[in-house]
């Protein structure tokens, strides 16, 4: 049966909770890691609504992108959506700026929802480290071990996974008196088939690669190798940037983030130019409008746009567009309900119908 901190695992799998911004609180946050989960619910926002309608569906564990805890509490009463949360023994995890910088998170979904191709990472936080590792195993074992590590995260790389290169060779090793070997005699020299398997594996997961490795190996002592592989390196970072498969005018422009948002409205400033290349950040990412511009942007798709930002696009010549915290945000939680779905065939993720912008538009 899944367990919450299974789940847990595996959203740190697609959107590591350590790339959160020192600010953040992103993380598991209520509730009970062991707890089974039959039913989850994922939303943008933990409302008295959202915890509602996941009581009536007799959800176990509540999935959002903004923290239910964001600044520090020194104080949980009724009335408060954590004693709520809590009242009603239901968890929540909670995946905030990681998920924004995320492959596959909030910026690479809002950038396909506007149609962008040959999307880049706007601007980079930092850059993943990969190793190599390699160990030698019988011929009988190969799948066993290969596989043990797999599962554990080594082999896998964008949209790849299982990766492994597997050569034969003759391995030789002399086992002590005191050794229970699983091939060859105490104090006899062994010369055996043996089968190197290399694999990629990332930092995060190193070390459960390396713990699966040894509990998967037949040997008594397991020989492997580690290298820092300075050939693969995975930038993650905010916001993203593309091309439209064709040009568009500003206002055109406008109106398609408008209908591709499902949003209500837009707002945008008075620049009037051809539109092809196009940055986007979900949420409040007006502070990369200066990335935008250095990056060849002629628009920058937001929200939560202030007045001064305005004027600042203006001066610069870049069509600034303000689709609302919620539009620009909401469209990674289908993708996001989607892979989970596709892992955890045993638990049913629902999306909330009260899942829903907090802002009304009056015309």
């Amino acid at each position: 049966m899944t367990k919450v901190m299974d789940i847990y695992r595996y959203i740190d799998g697609l959107a590591p909770f350590s790339r959160q911004e020192s600010w953040d609180n992103s993380g598991l946050l209520v509730g009970d890691q062991d707890k089974p989960v039959t039913v989850a619910m994922v939303a943008l926002d933990i409302t008295d609504a959202v915890i509602s309608e996941a009581v009536e569906k007799r959800a176990d564990l509540l999935i959002s992108h903004h923290p239910v805890i964001f600044h520090p509490q020194k104080r949980v009463m009724a009335g408060d959506l954590v004693y709520r949360l809590i009242q009603e023994g239901m968890t929540a995890i909670c995946a905030h700026t990681n998920l924004d910088v995320a492959q596959l998170g909030v910026n690479d979904c809002l950038a396909k929802a506007l149609g962008l191709q040959q999307i880049e990472i706007l601007e980079t936080s930092g850059r993943e480290k990969f190793y190599k590792i390699c160990t030698f195993v019988p011929a009988q074992q190969v799948e066993q071990v290969r596989g043990a590590m797999a599962r554990a995260g080594a082999g896998s790389l964008g949209e790849y996974t299982d990766c492994a290169f597997i050569s034969d060779g003759e391995g030789s090793f002399r086992p002590s008196v005191k050794a229970s070997p699983f091939i060859g005699e105490p104090g006899e020299l062994a010369r055996v088939e043996e089968f190197k398997i290399e694999m990629i594996v990332s930092e995060k997961d190193k070390d459960n690669v390396i713990k699966a490795l040894l509990v998967a190996h037949p040997y008594e002592t397991p020989a492997y190798d580690l290298f820092e592989n300075a050939g693969i390196e995975v930038a993650y970072g905010l916001g993203r940037i593309g091309m439209l498969e064709e040009n568009m005018g500003a206002e055109e422009f406008s109106l398609h983030v408008k209908d591709a948002l499902d949003t209500p409205m837009v707002r945008s400033n008075r620049i009037d130019k051809q539109i092809q290349r196009v940055a986007v950040c979900g949420g409040a990412g007006g502070s990369l409008l200066h990335s935008a511009v250095a990056a060849g942007a002629d628009a920058l798709v937001t929200g939560d746009v202030k007045h001064d930002l305005w004027l600042e696009a203006d001066r610069l010549g870049i069509l600034l567009i303000d689709a609302g915290h919620f539009a620009t945000e909401n469209v990674v939680i289908p993708r996001l309900r989607g892979l989970l779905q596709t892992r955890f065939s045993d638990v049913r993720f629902l999306l909330p119908q009260s899942n829903m912008d907090p802002v009304v538009y009056t015309f």
